[in-house]
């Protein structure tokens, strides 16, 4: 979803072709027109949706925090439970 919406973001806002007639007839040229507004209203829906804003992670109670440090030393005990719990939960069956 993600990467949709940035490609549909990035193809609007791209230079593009547009045919222009005037008296003298009609001729191609390339301009850059802004964003139209359903666009614009589909991309805020669709950032809604993955939760980009701060205000639509507090609406879905979502809170995110920077990684803590882990001590190595803590880490090796999570792993040695992990280890336990695989050896002990296979048998059990």
């Amino acid at each position: 979803m993600a990467y949709l919406l940035a490609e549909s973001i990035s193809r609007e806002l791209q230079p593009h072709e547009v045919v222009v007639k005037d008296e003298k007839g009609a001729r191609v040229e390339t301009v850059l027109e802004p964003p139209r507004g359903a666009s614009l209203v589909a991309w805020l829906r669709g950032m809604a949706s993955l939760l980009v804003s701060e205000g639509e992670r507090r609406r879905v109670r979502v809170e995110l925090e920077s990684a803590e440090q882990v001590d190595p030393r803590e880490e090796a005990a999570i792993a040695h439970i992990e280890q336990f719990r695989r050896k002990y939960a296979s048998s059990d069956e």
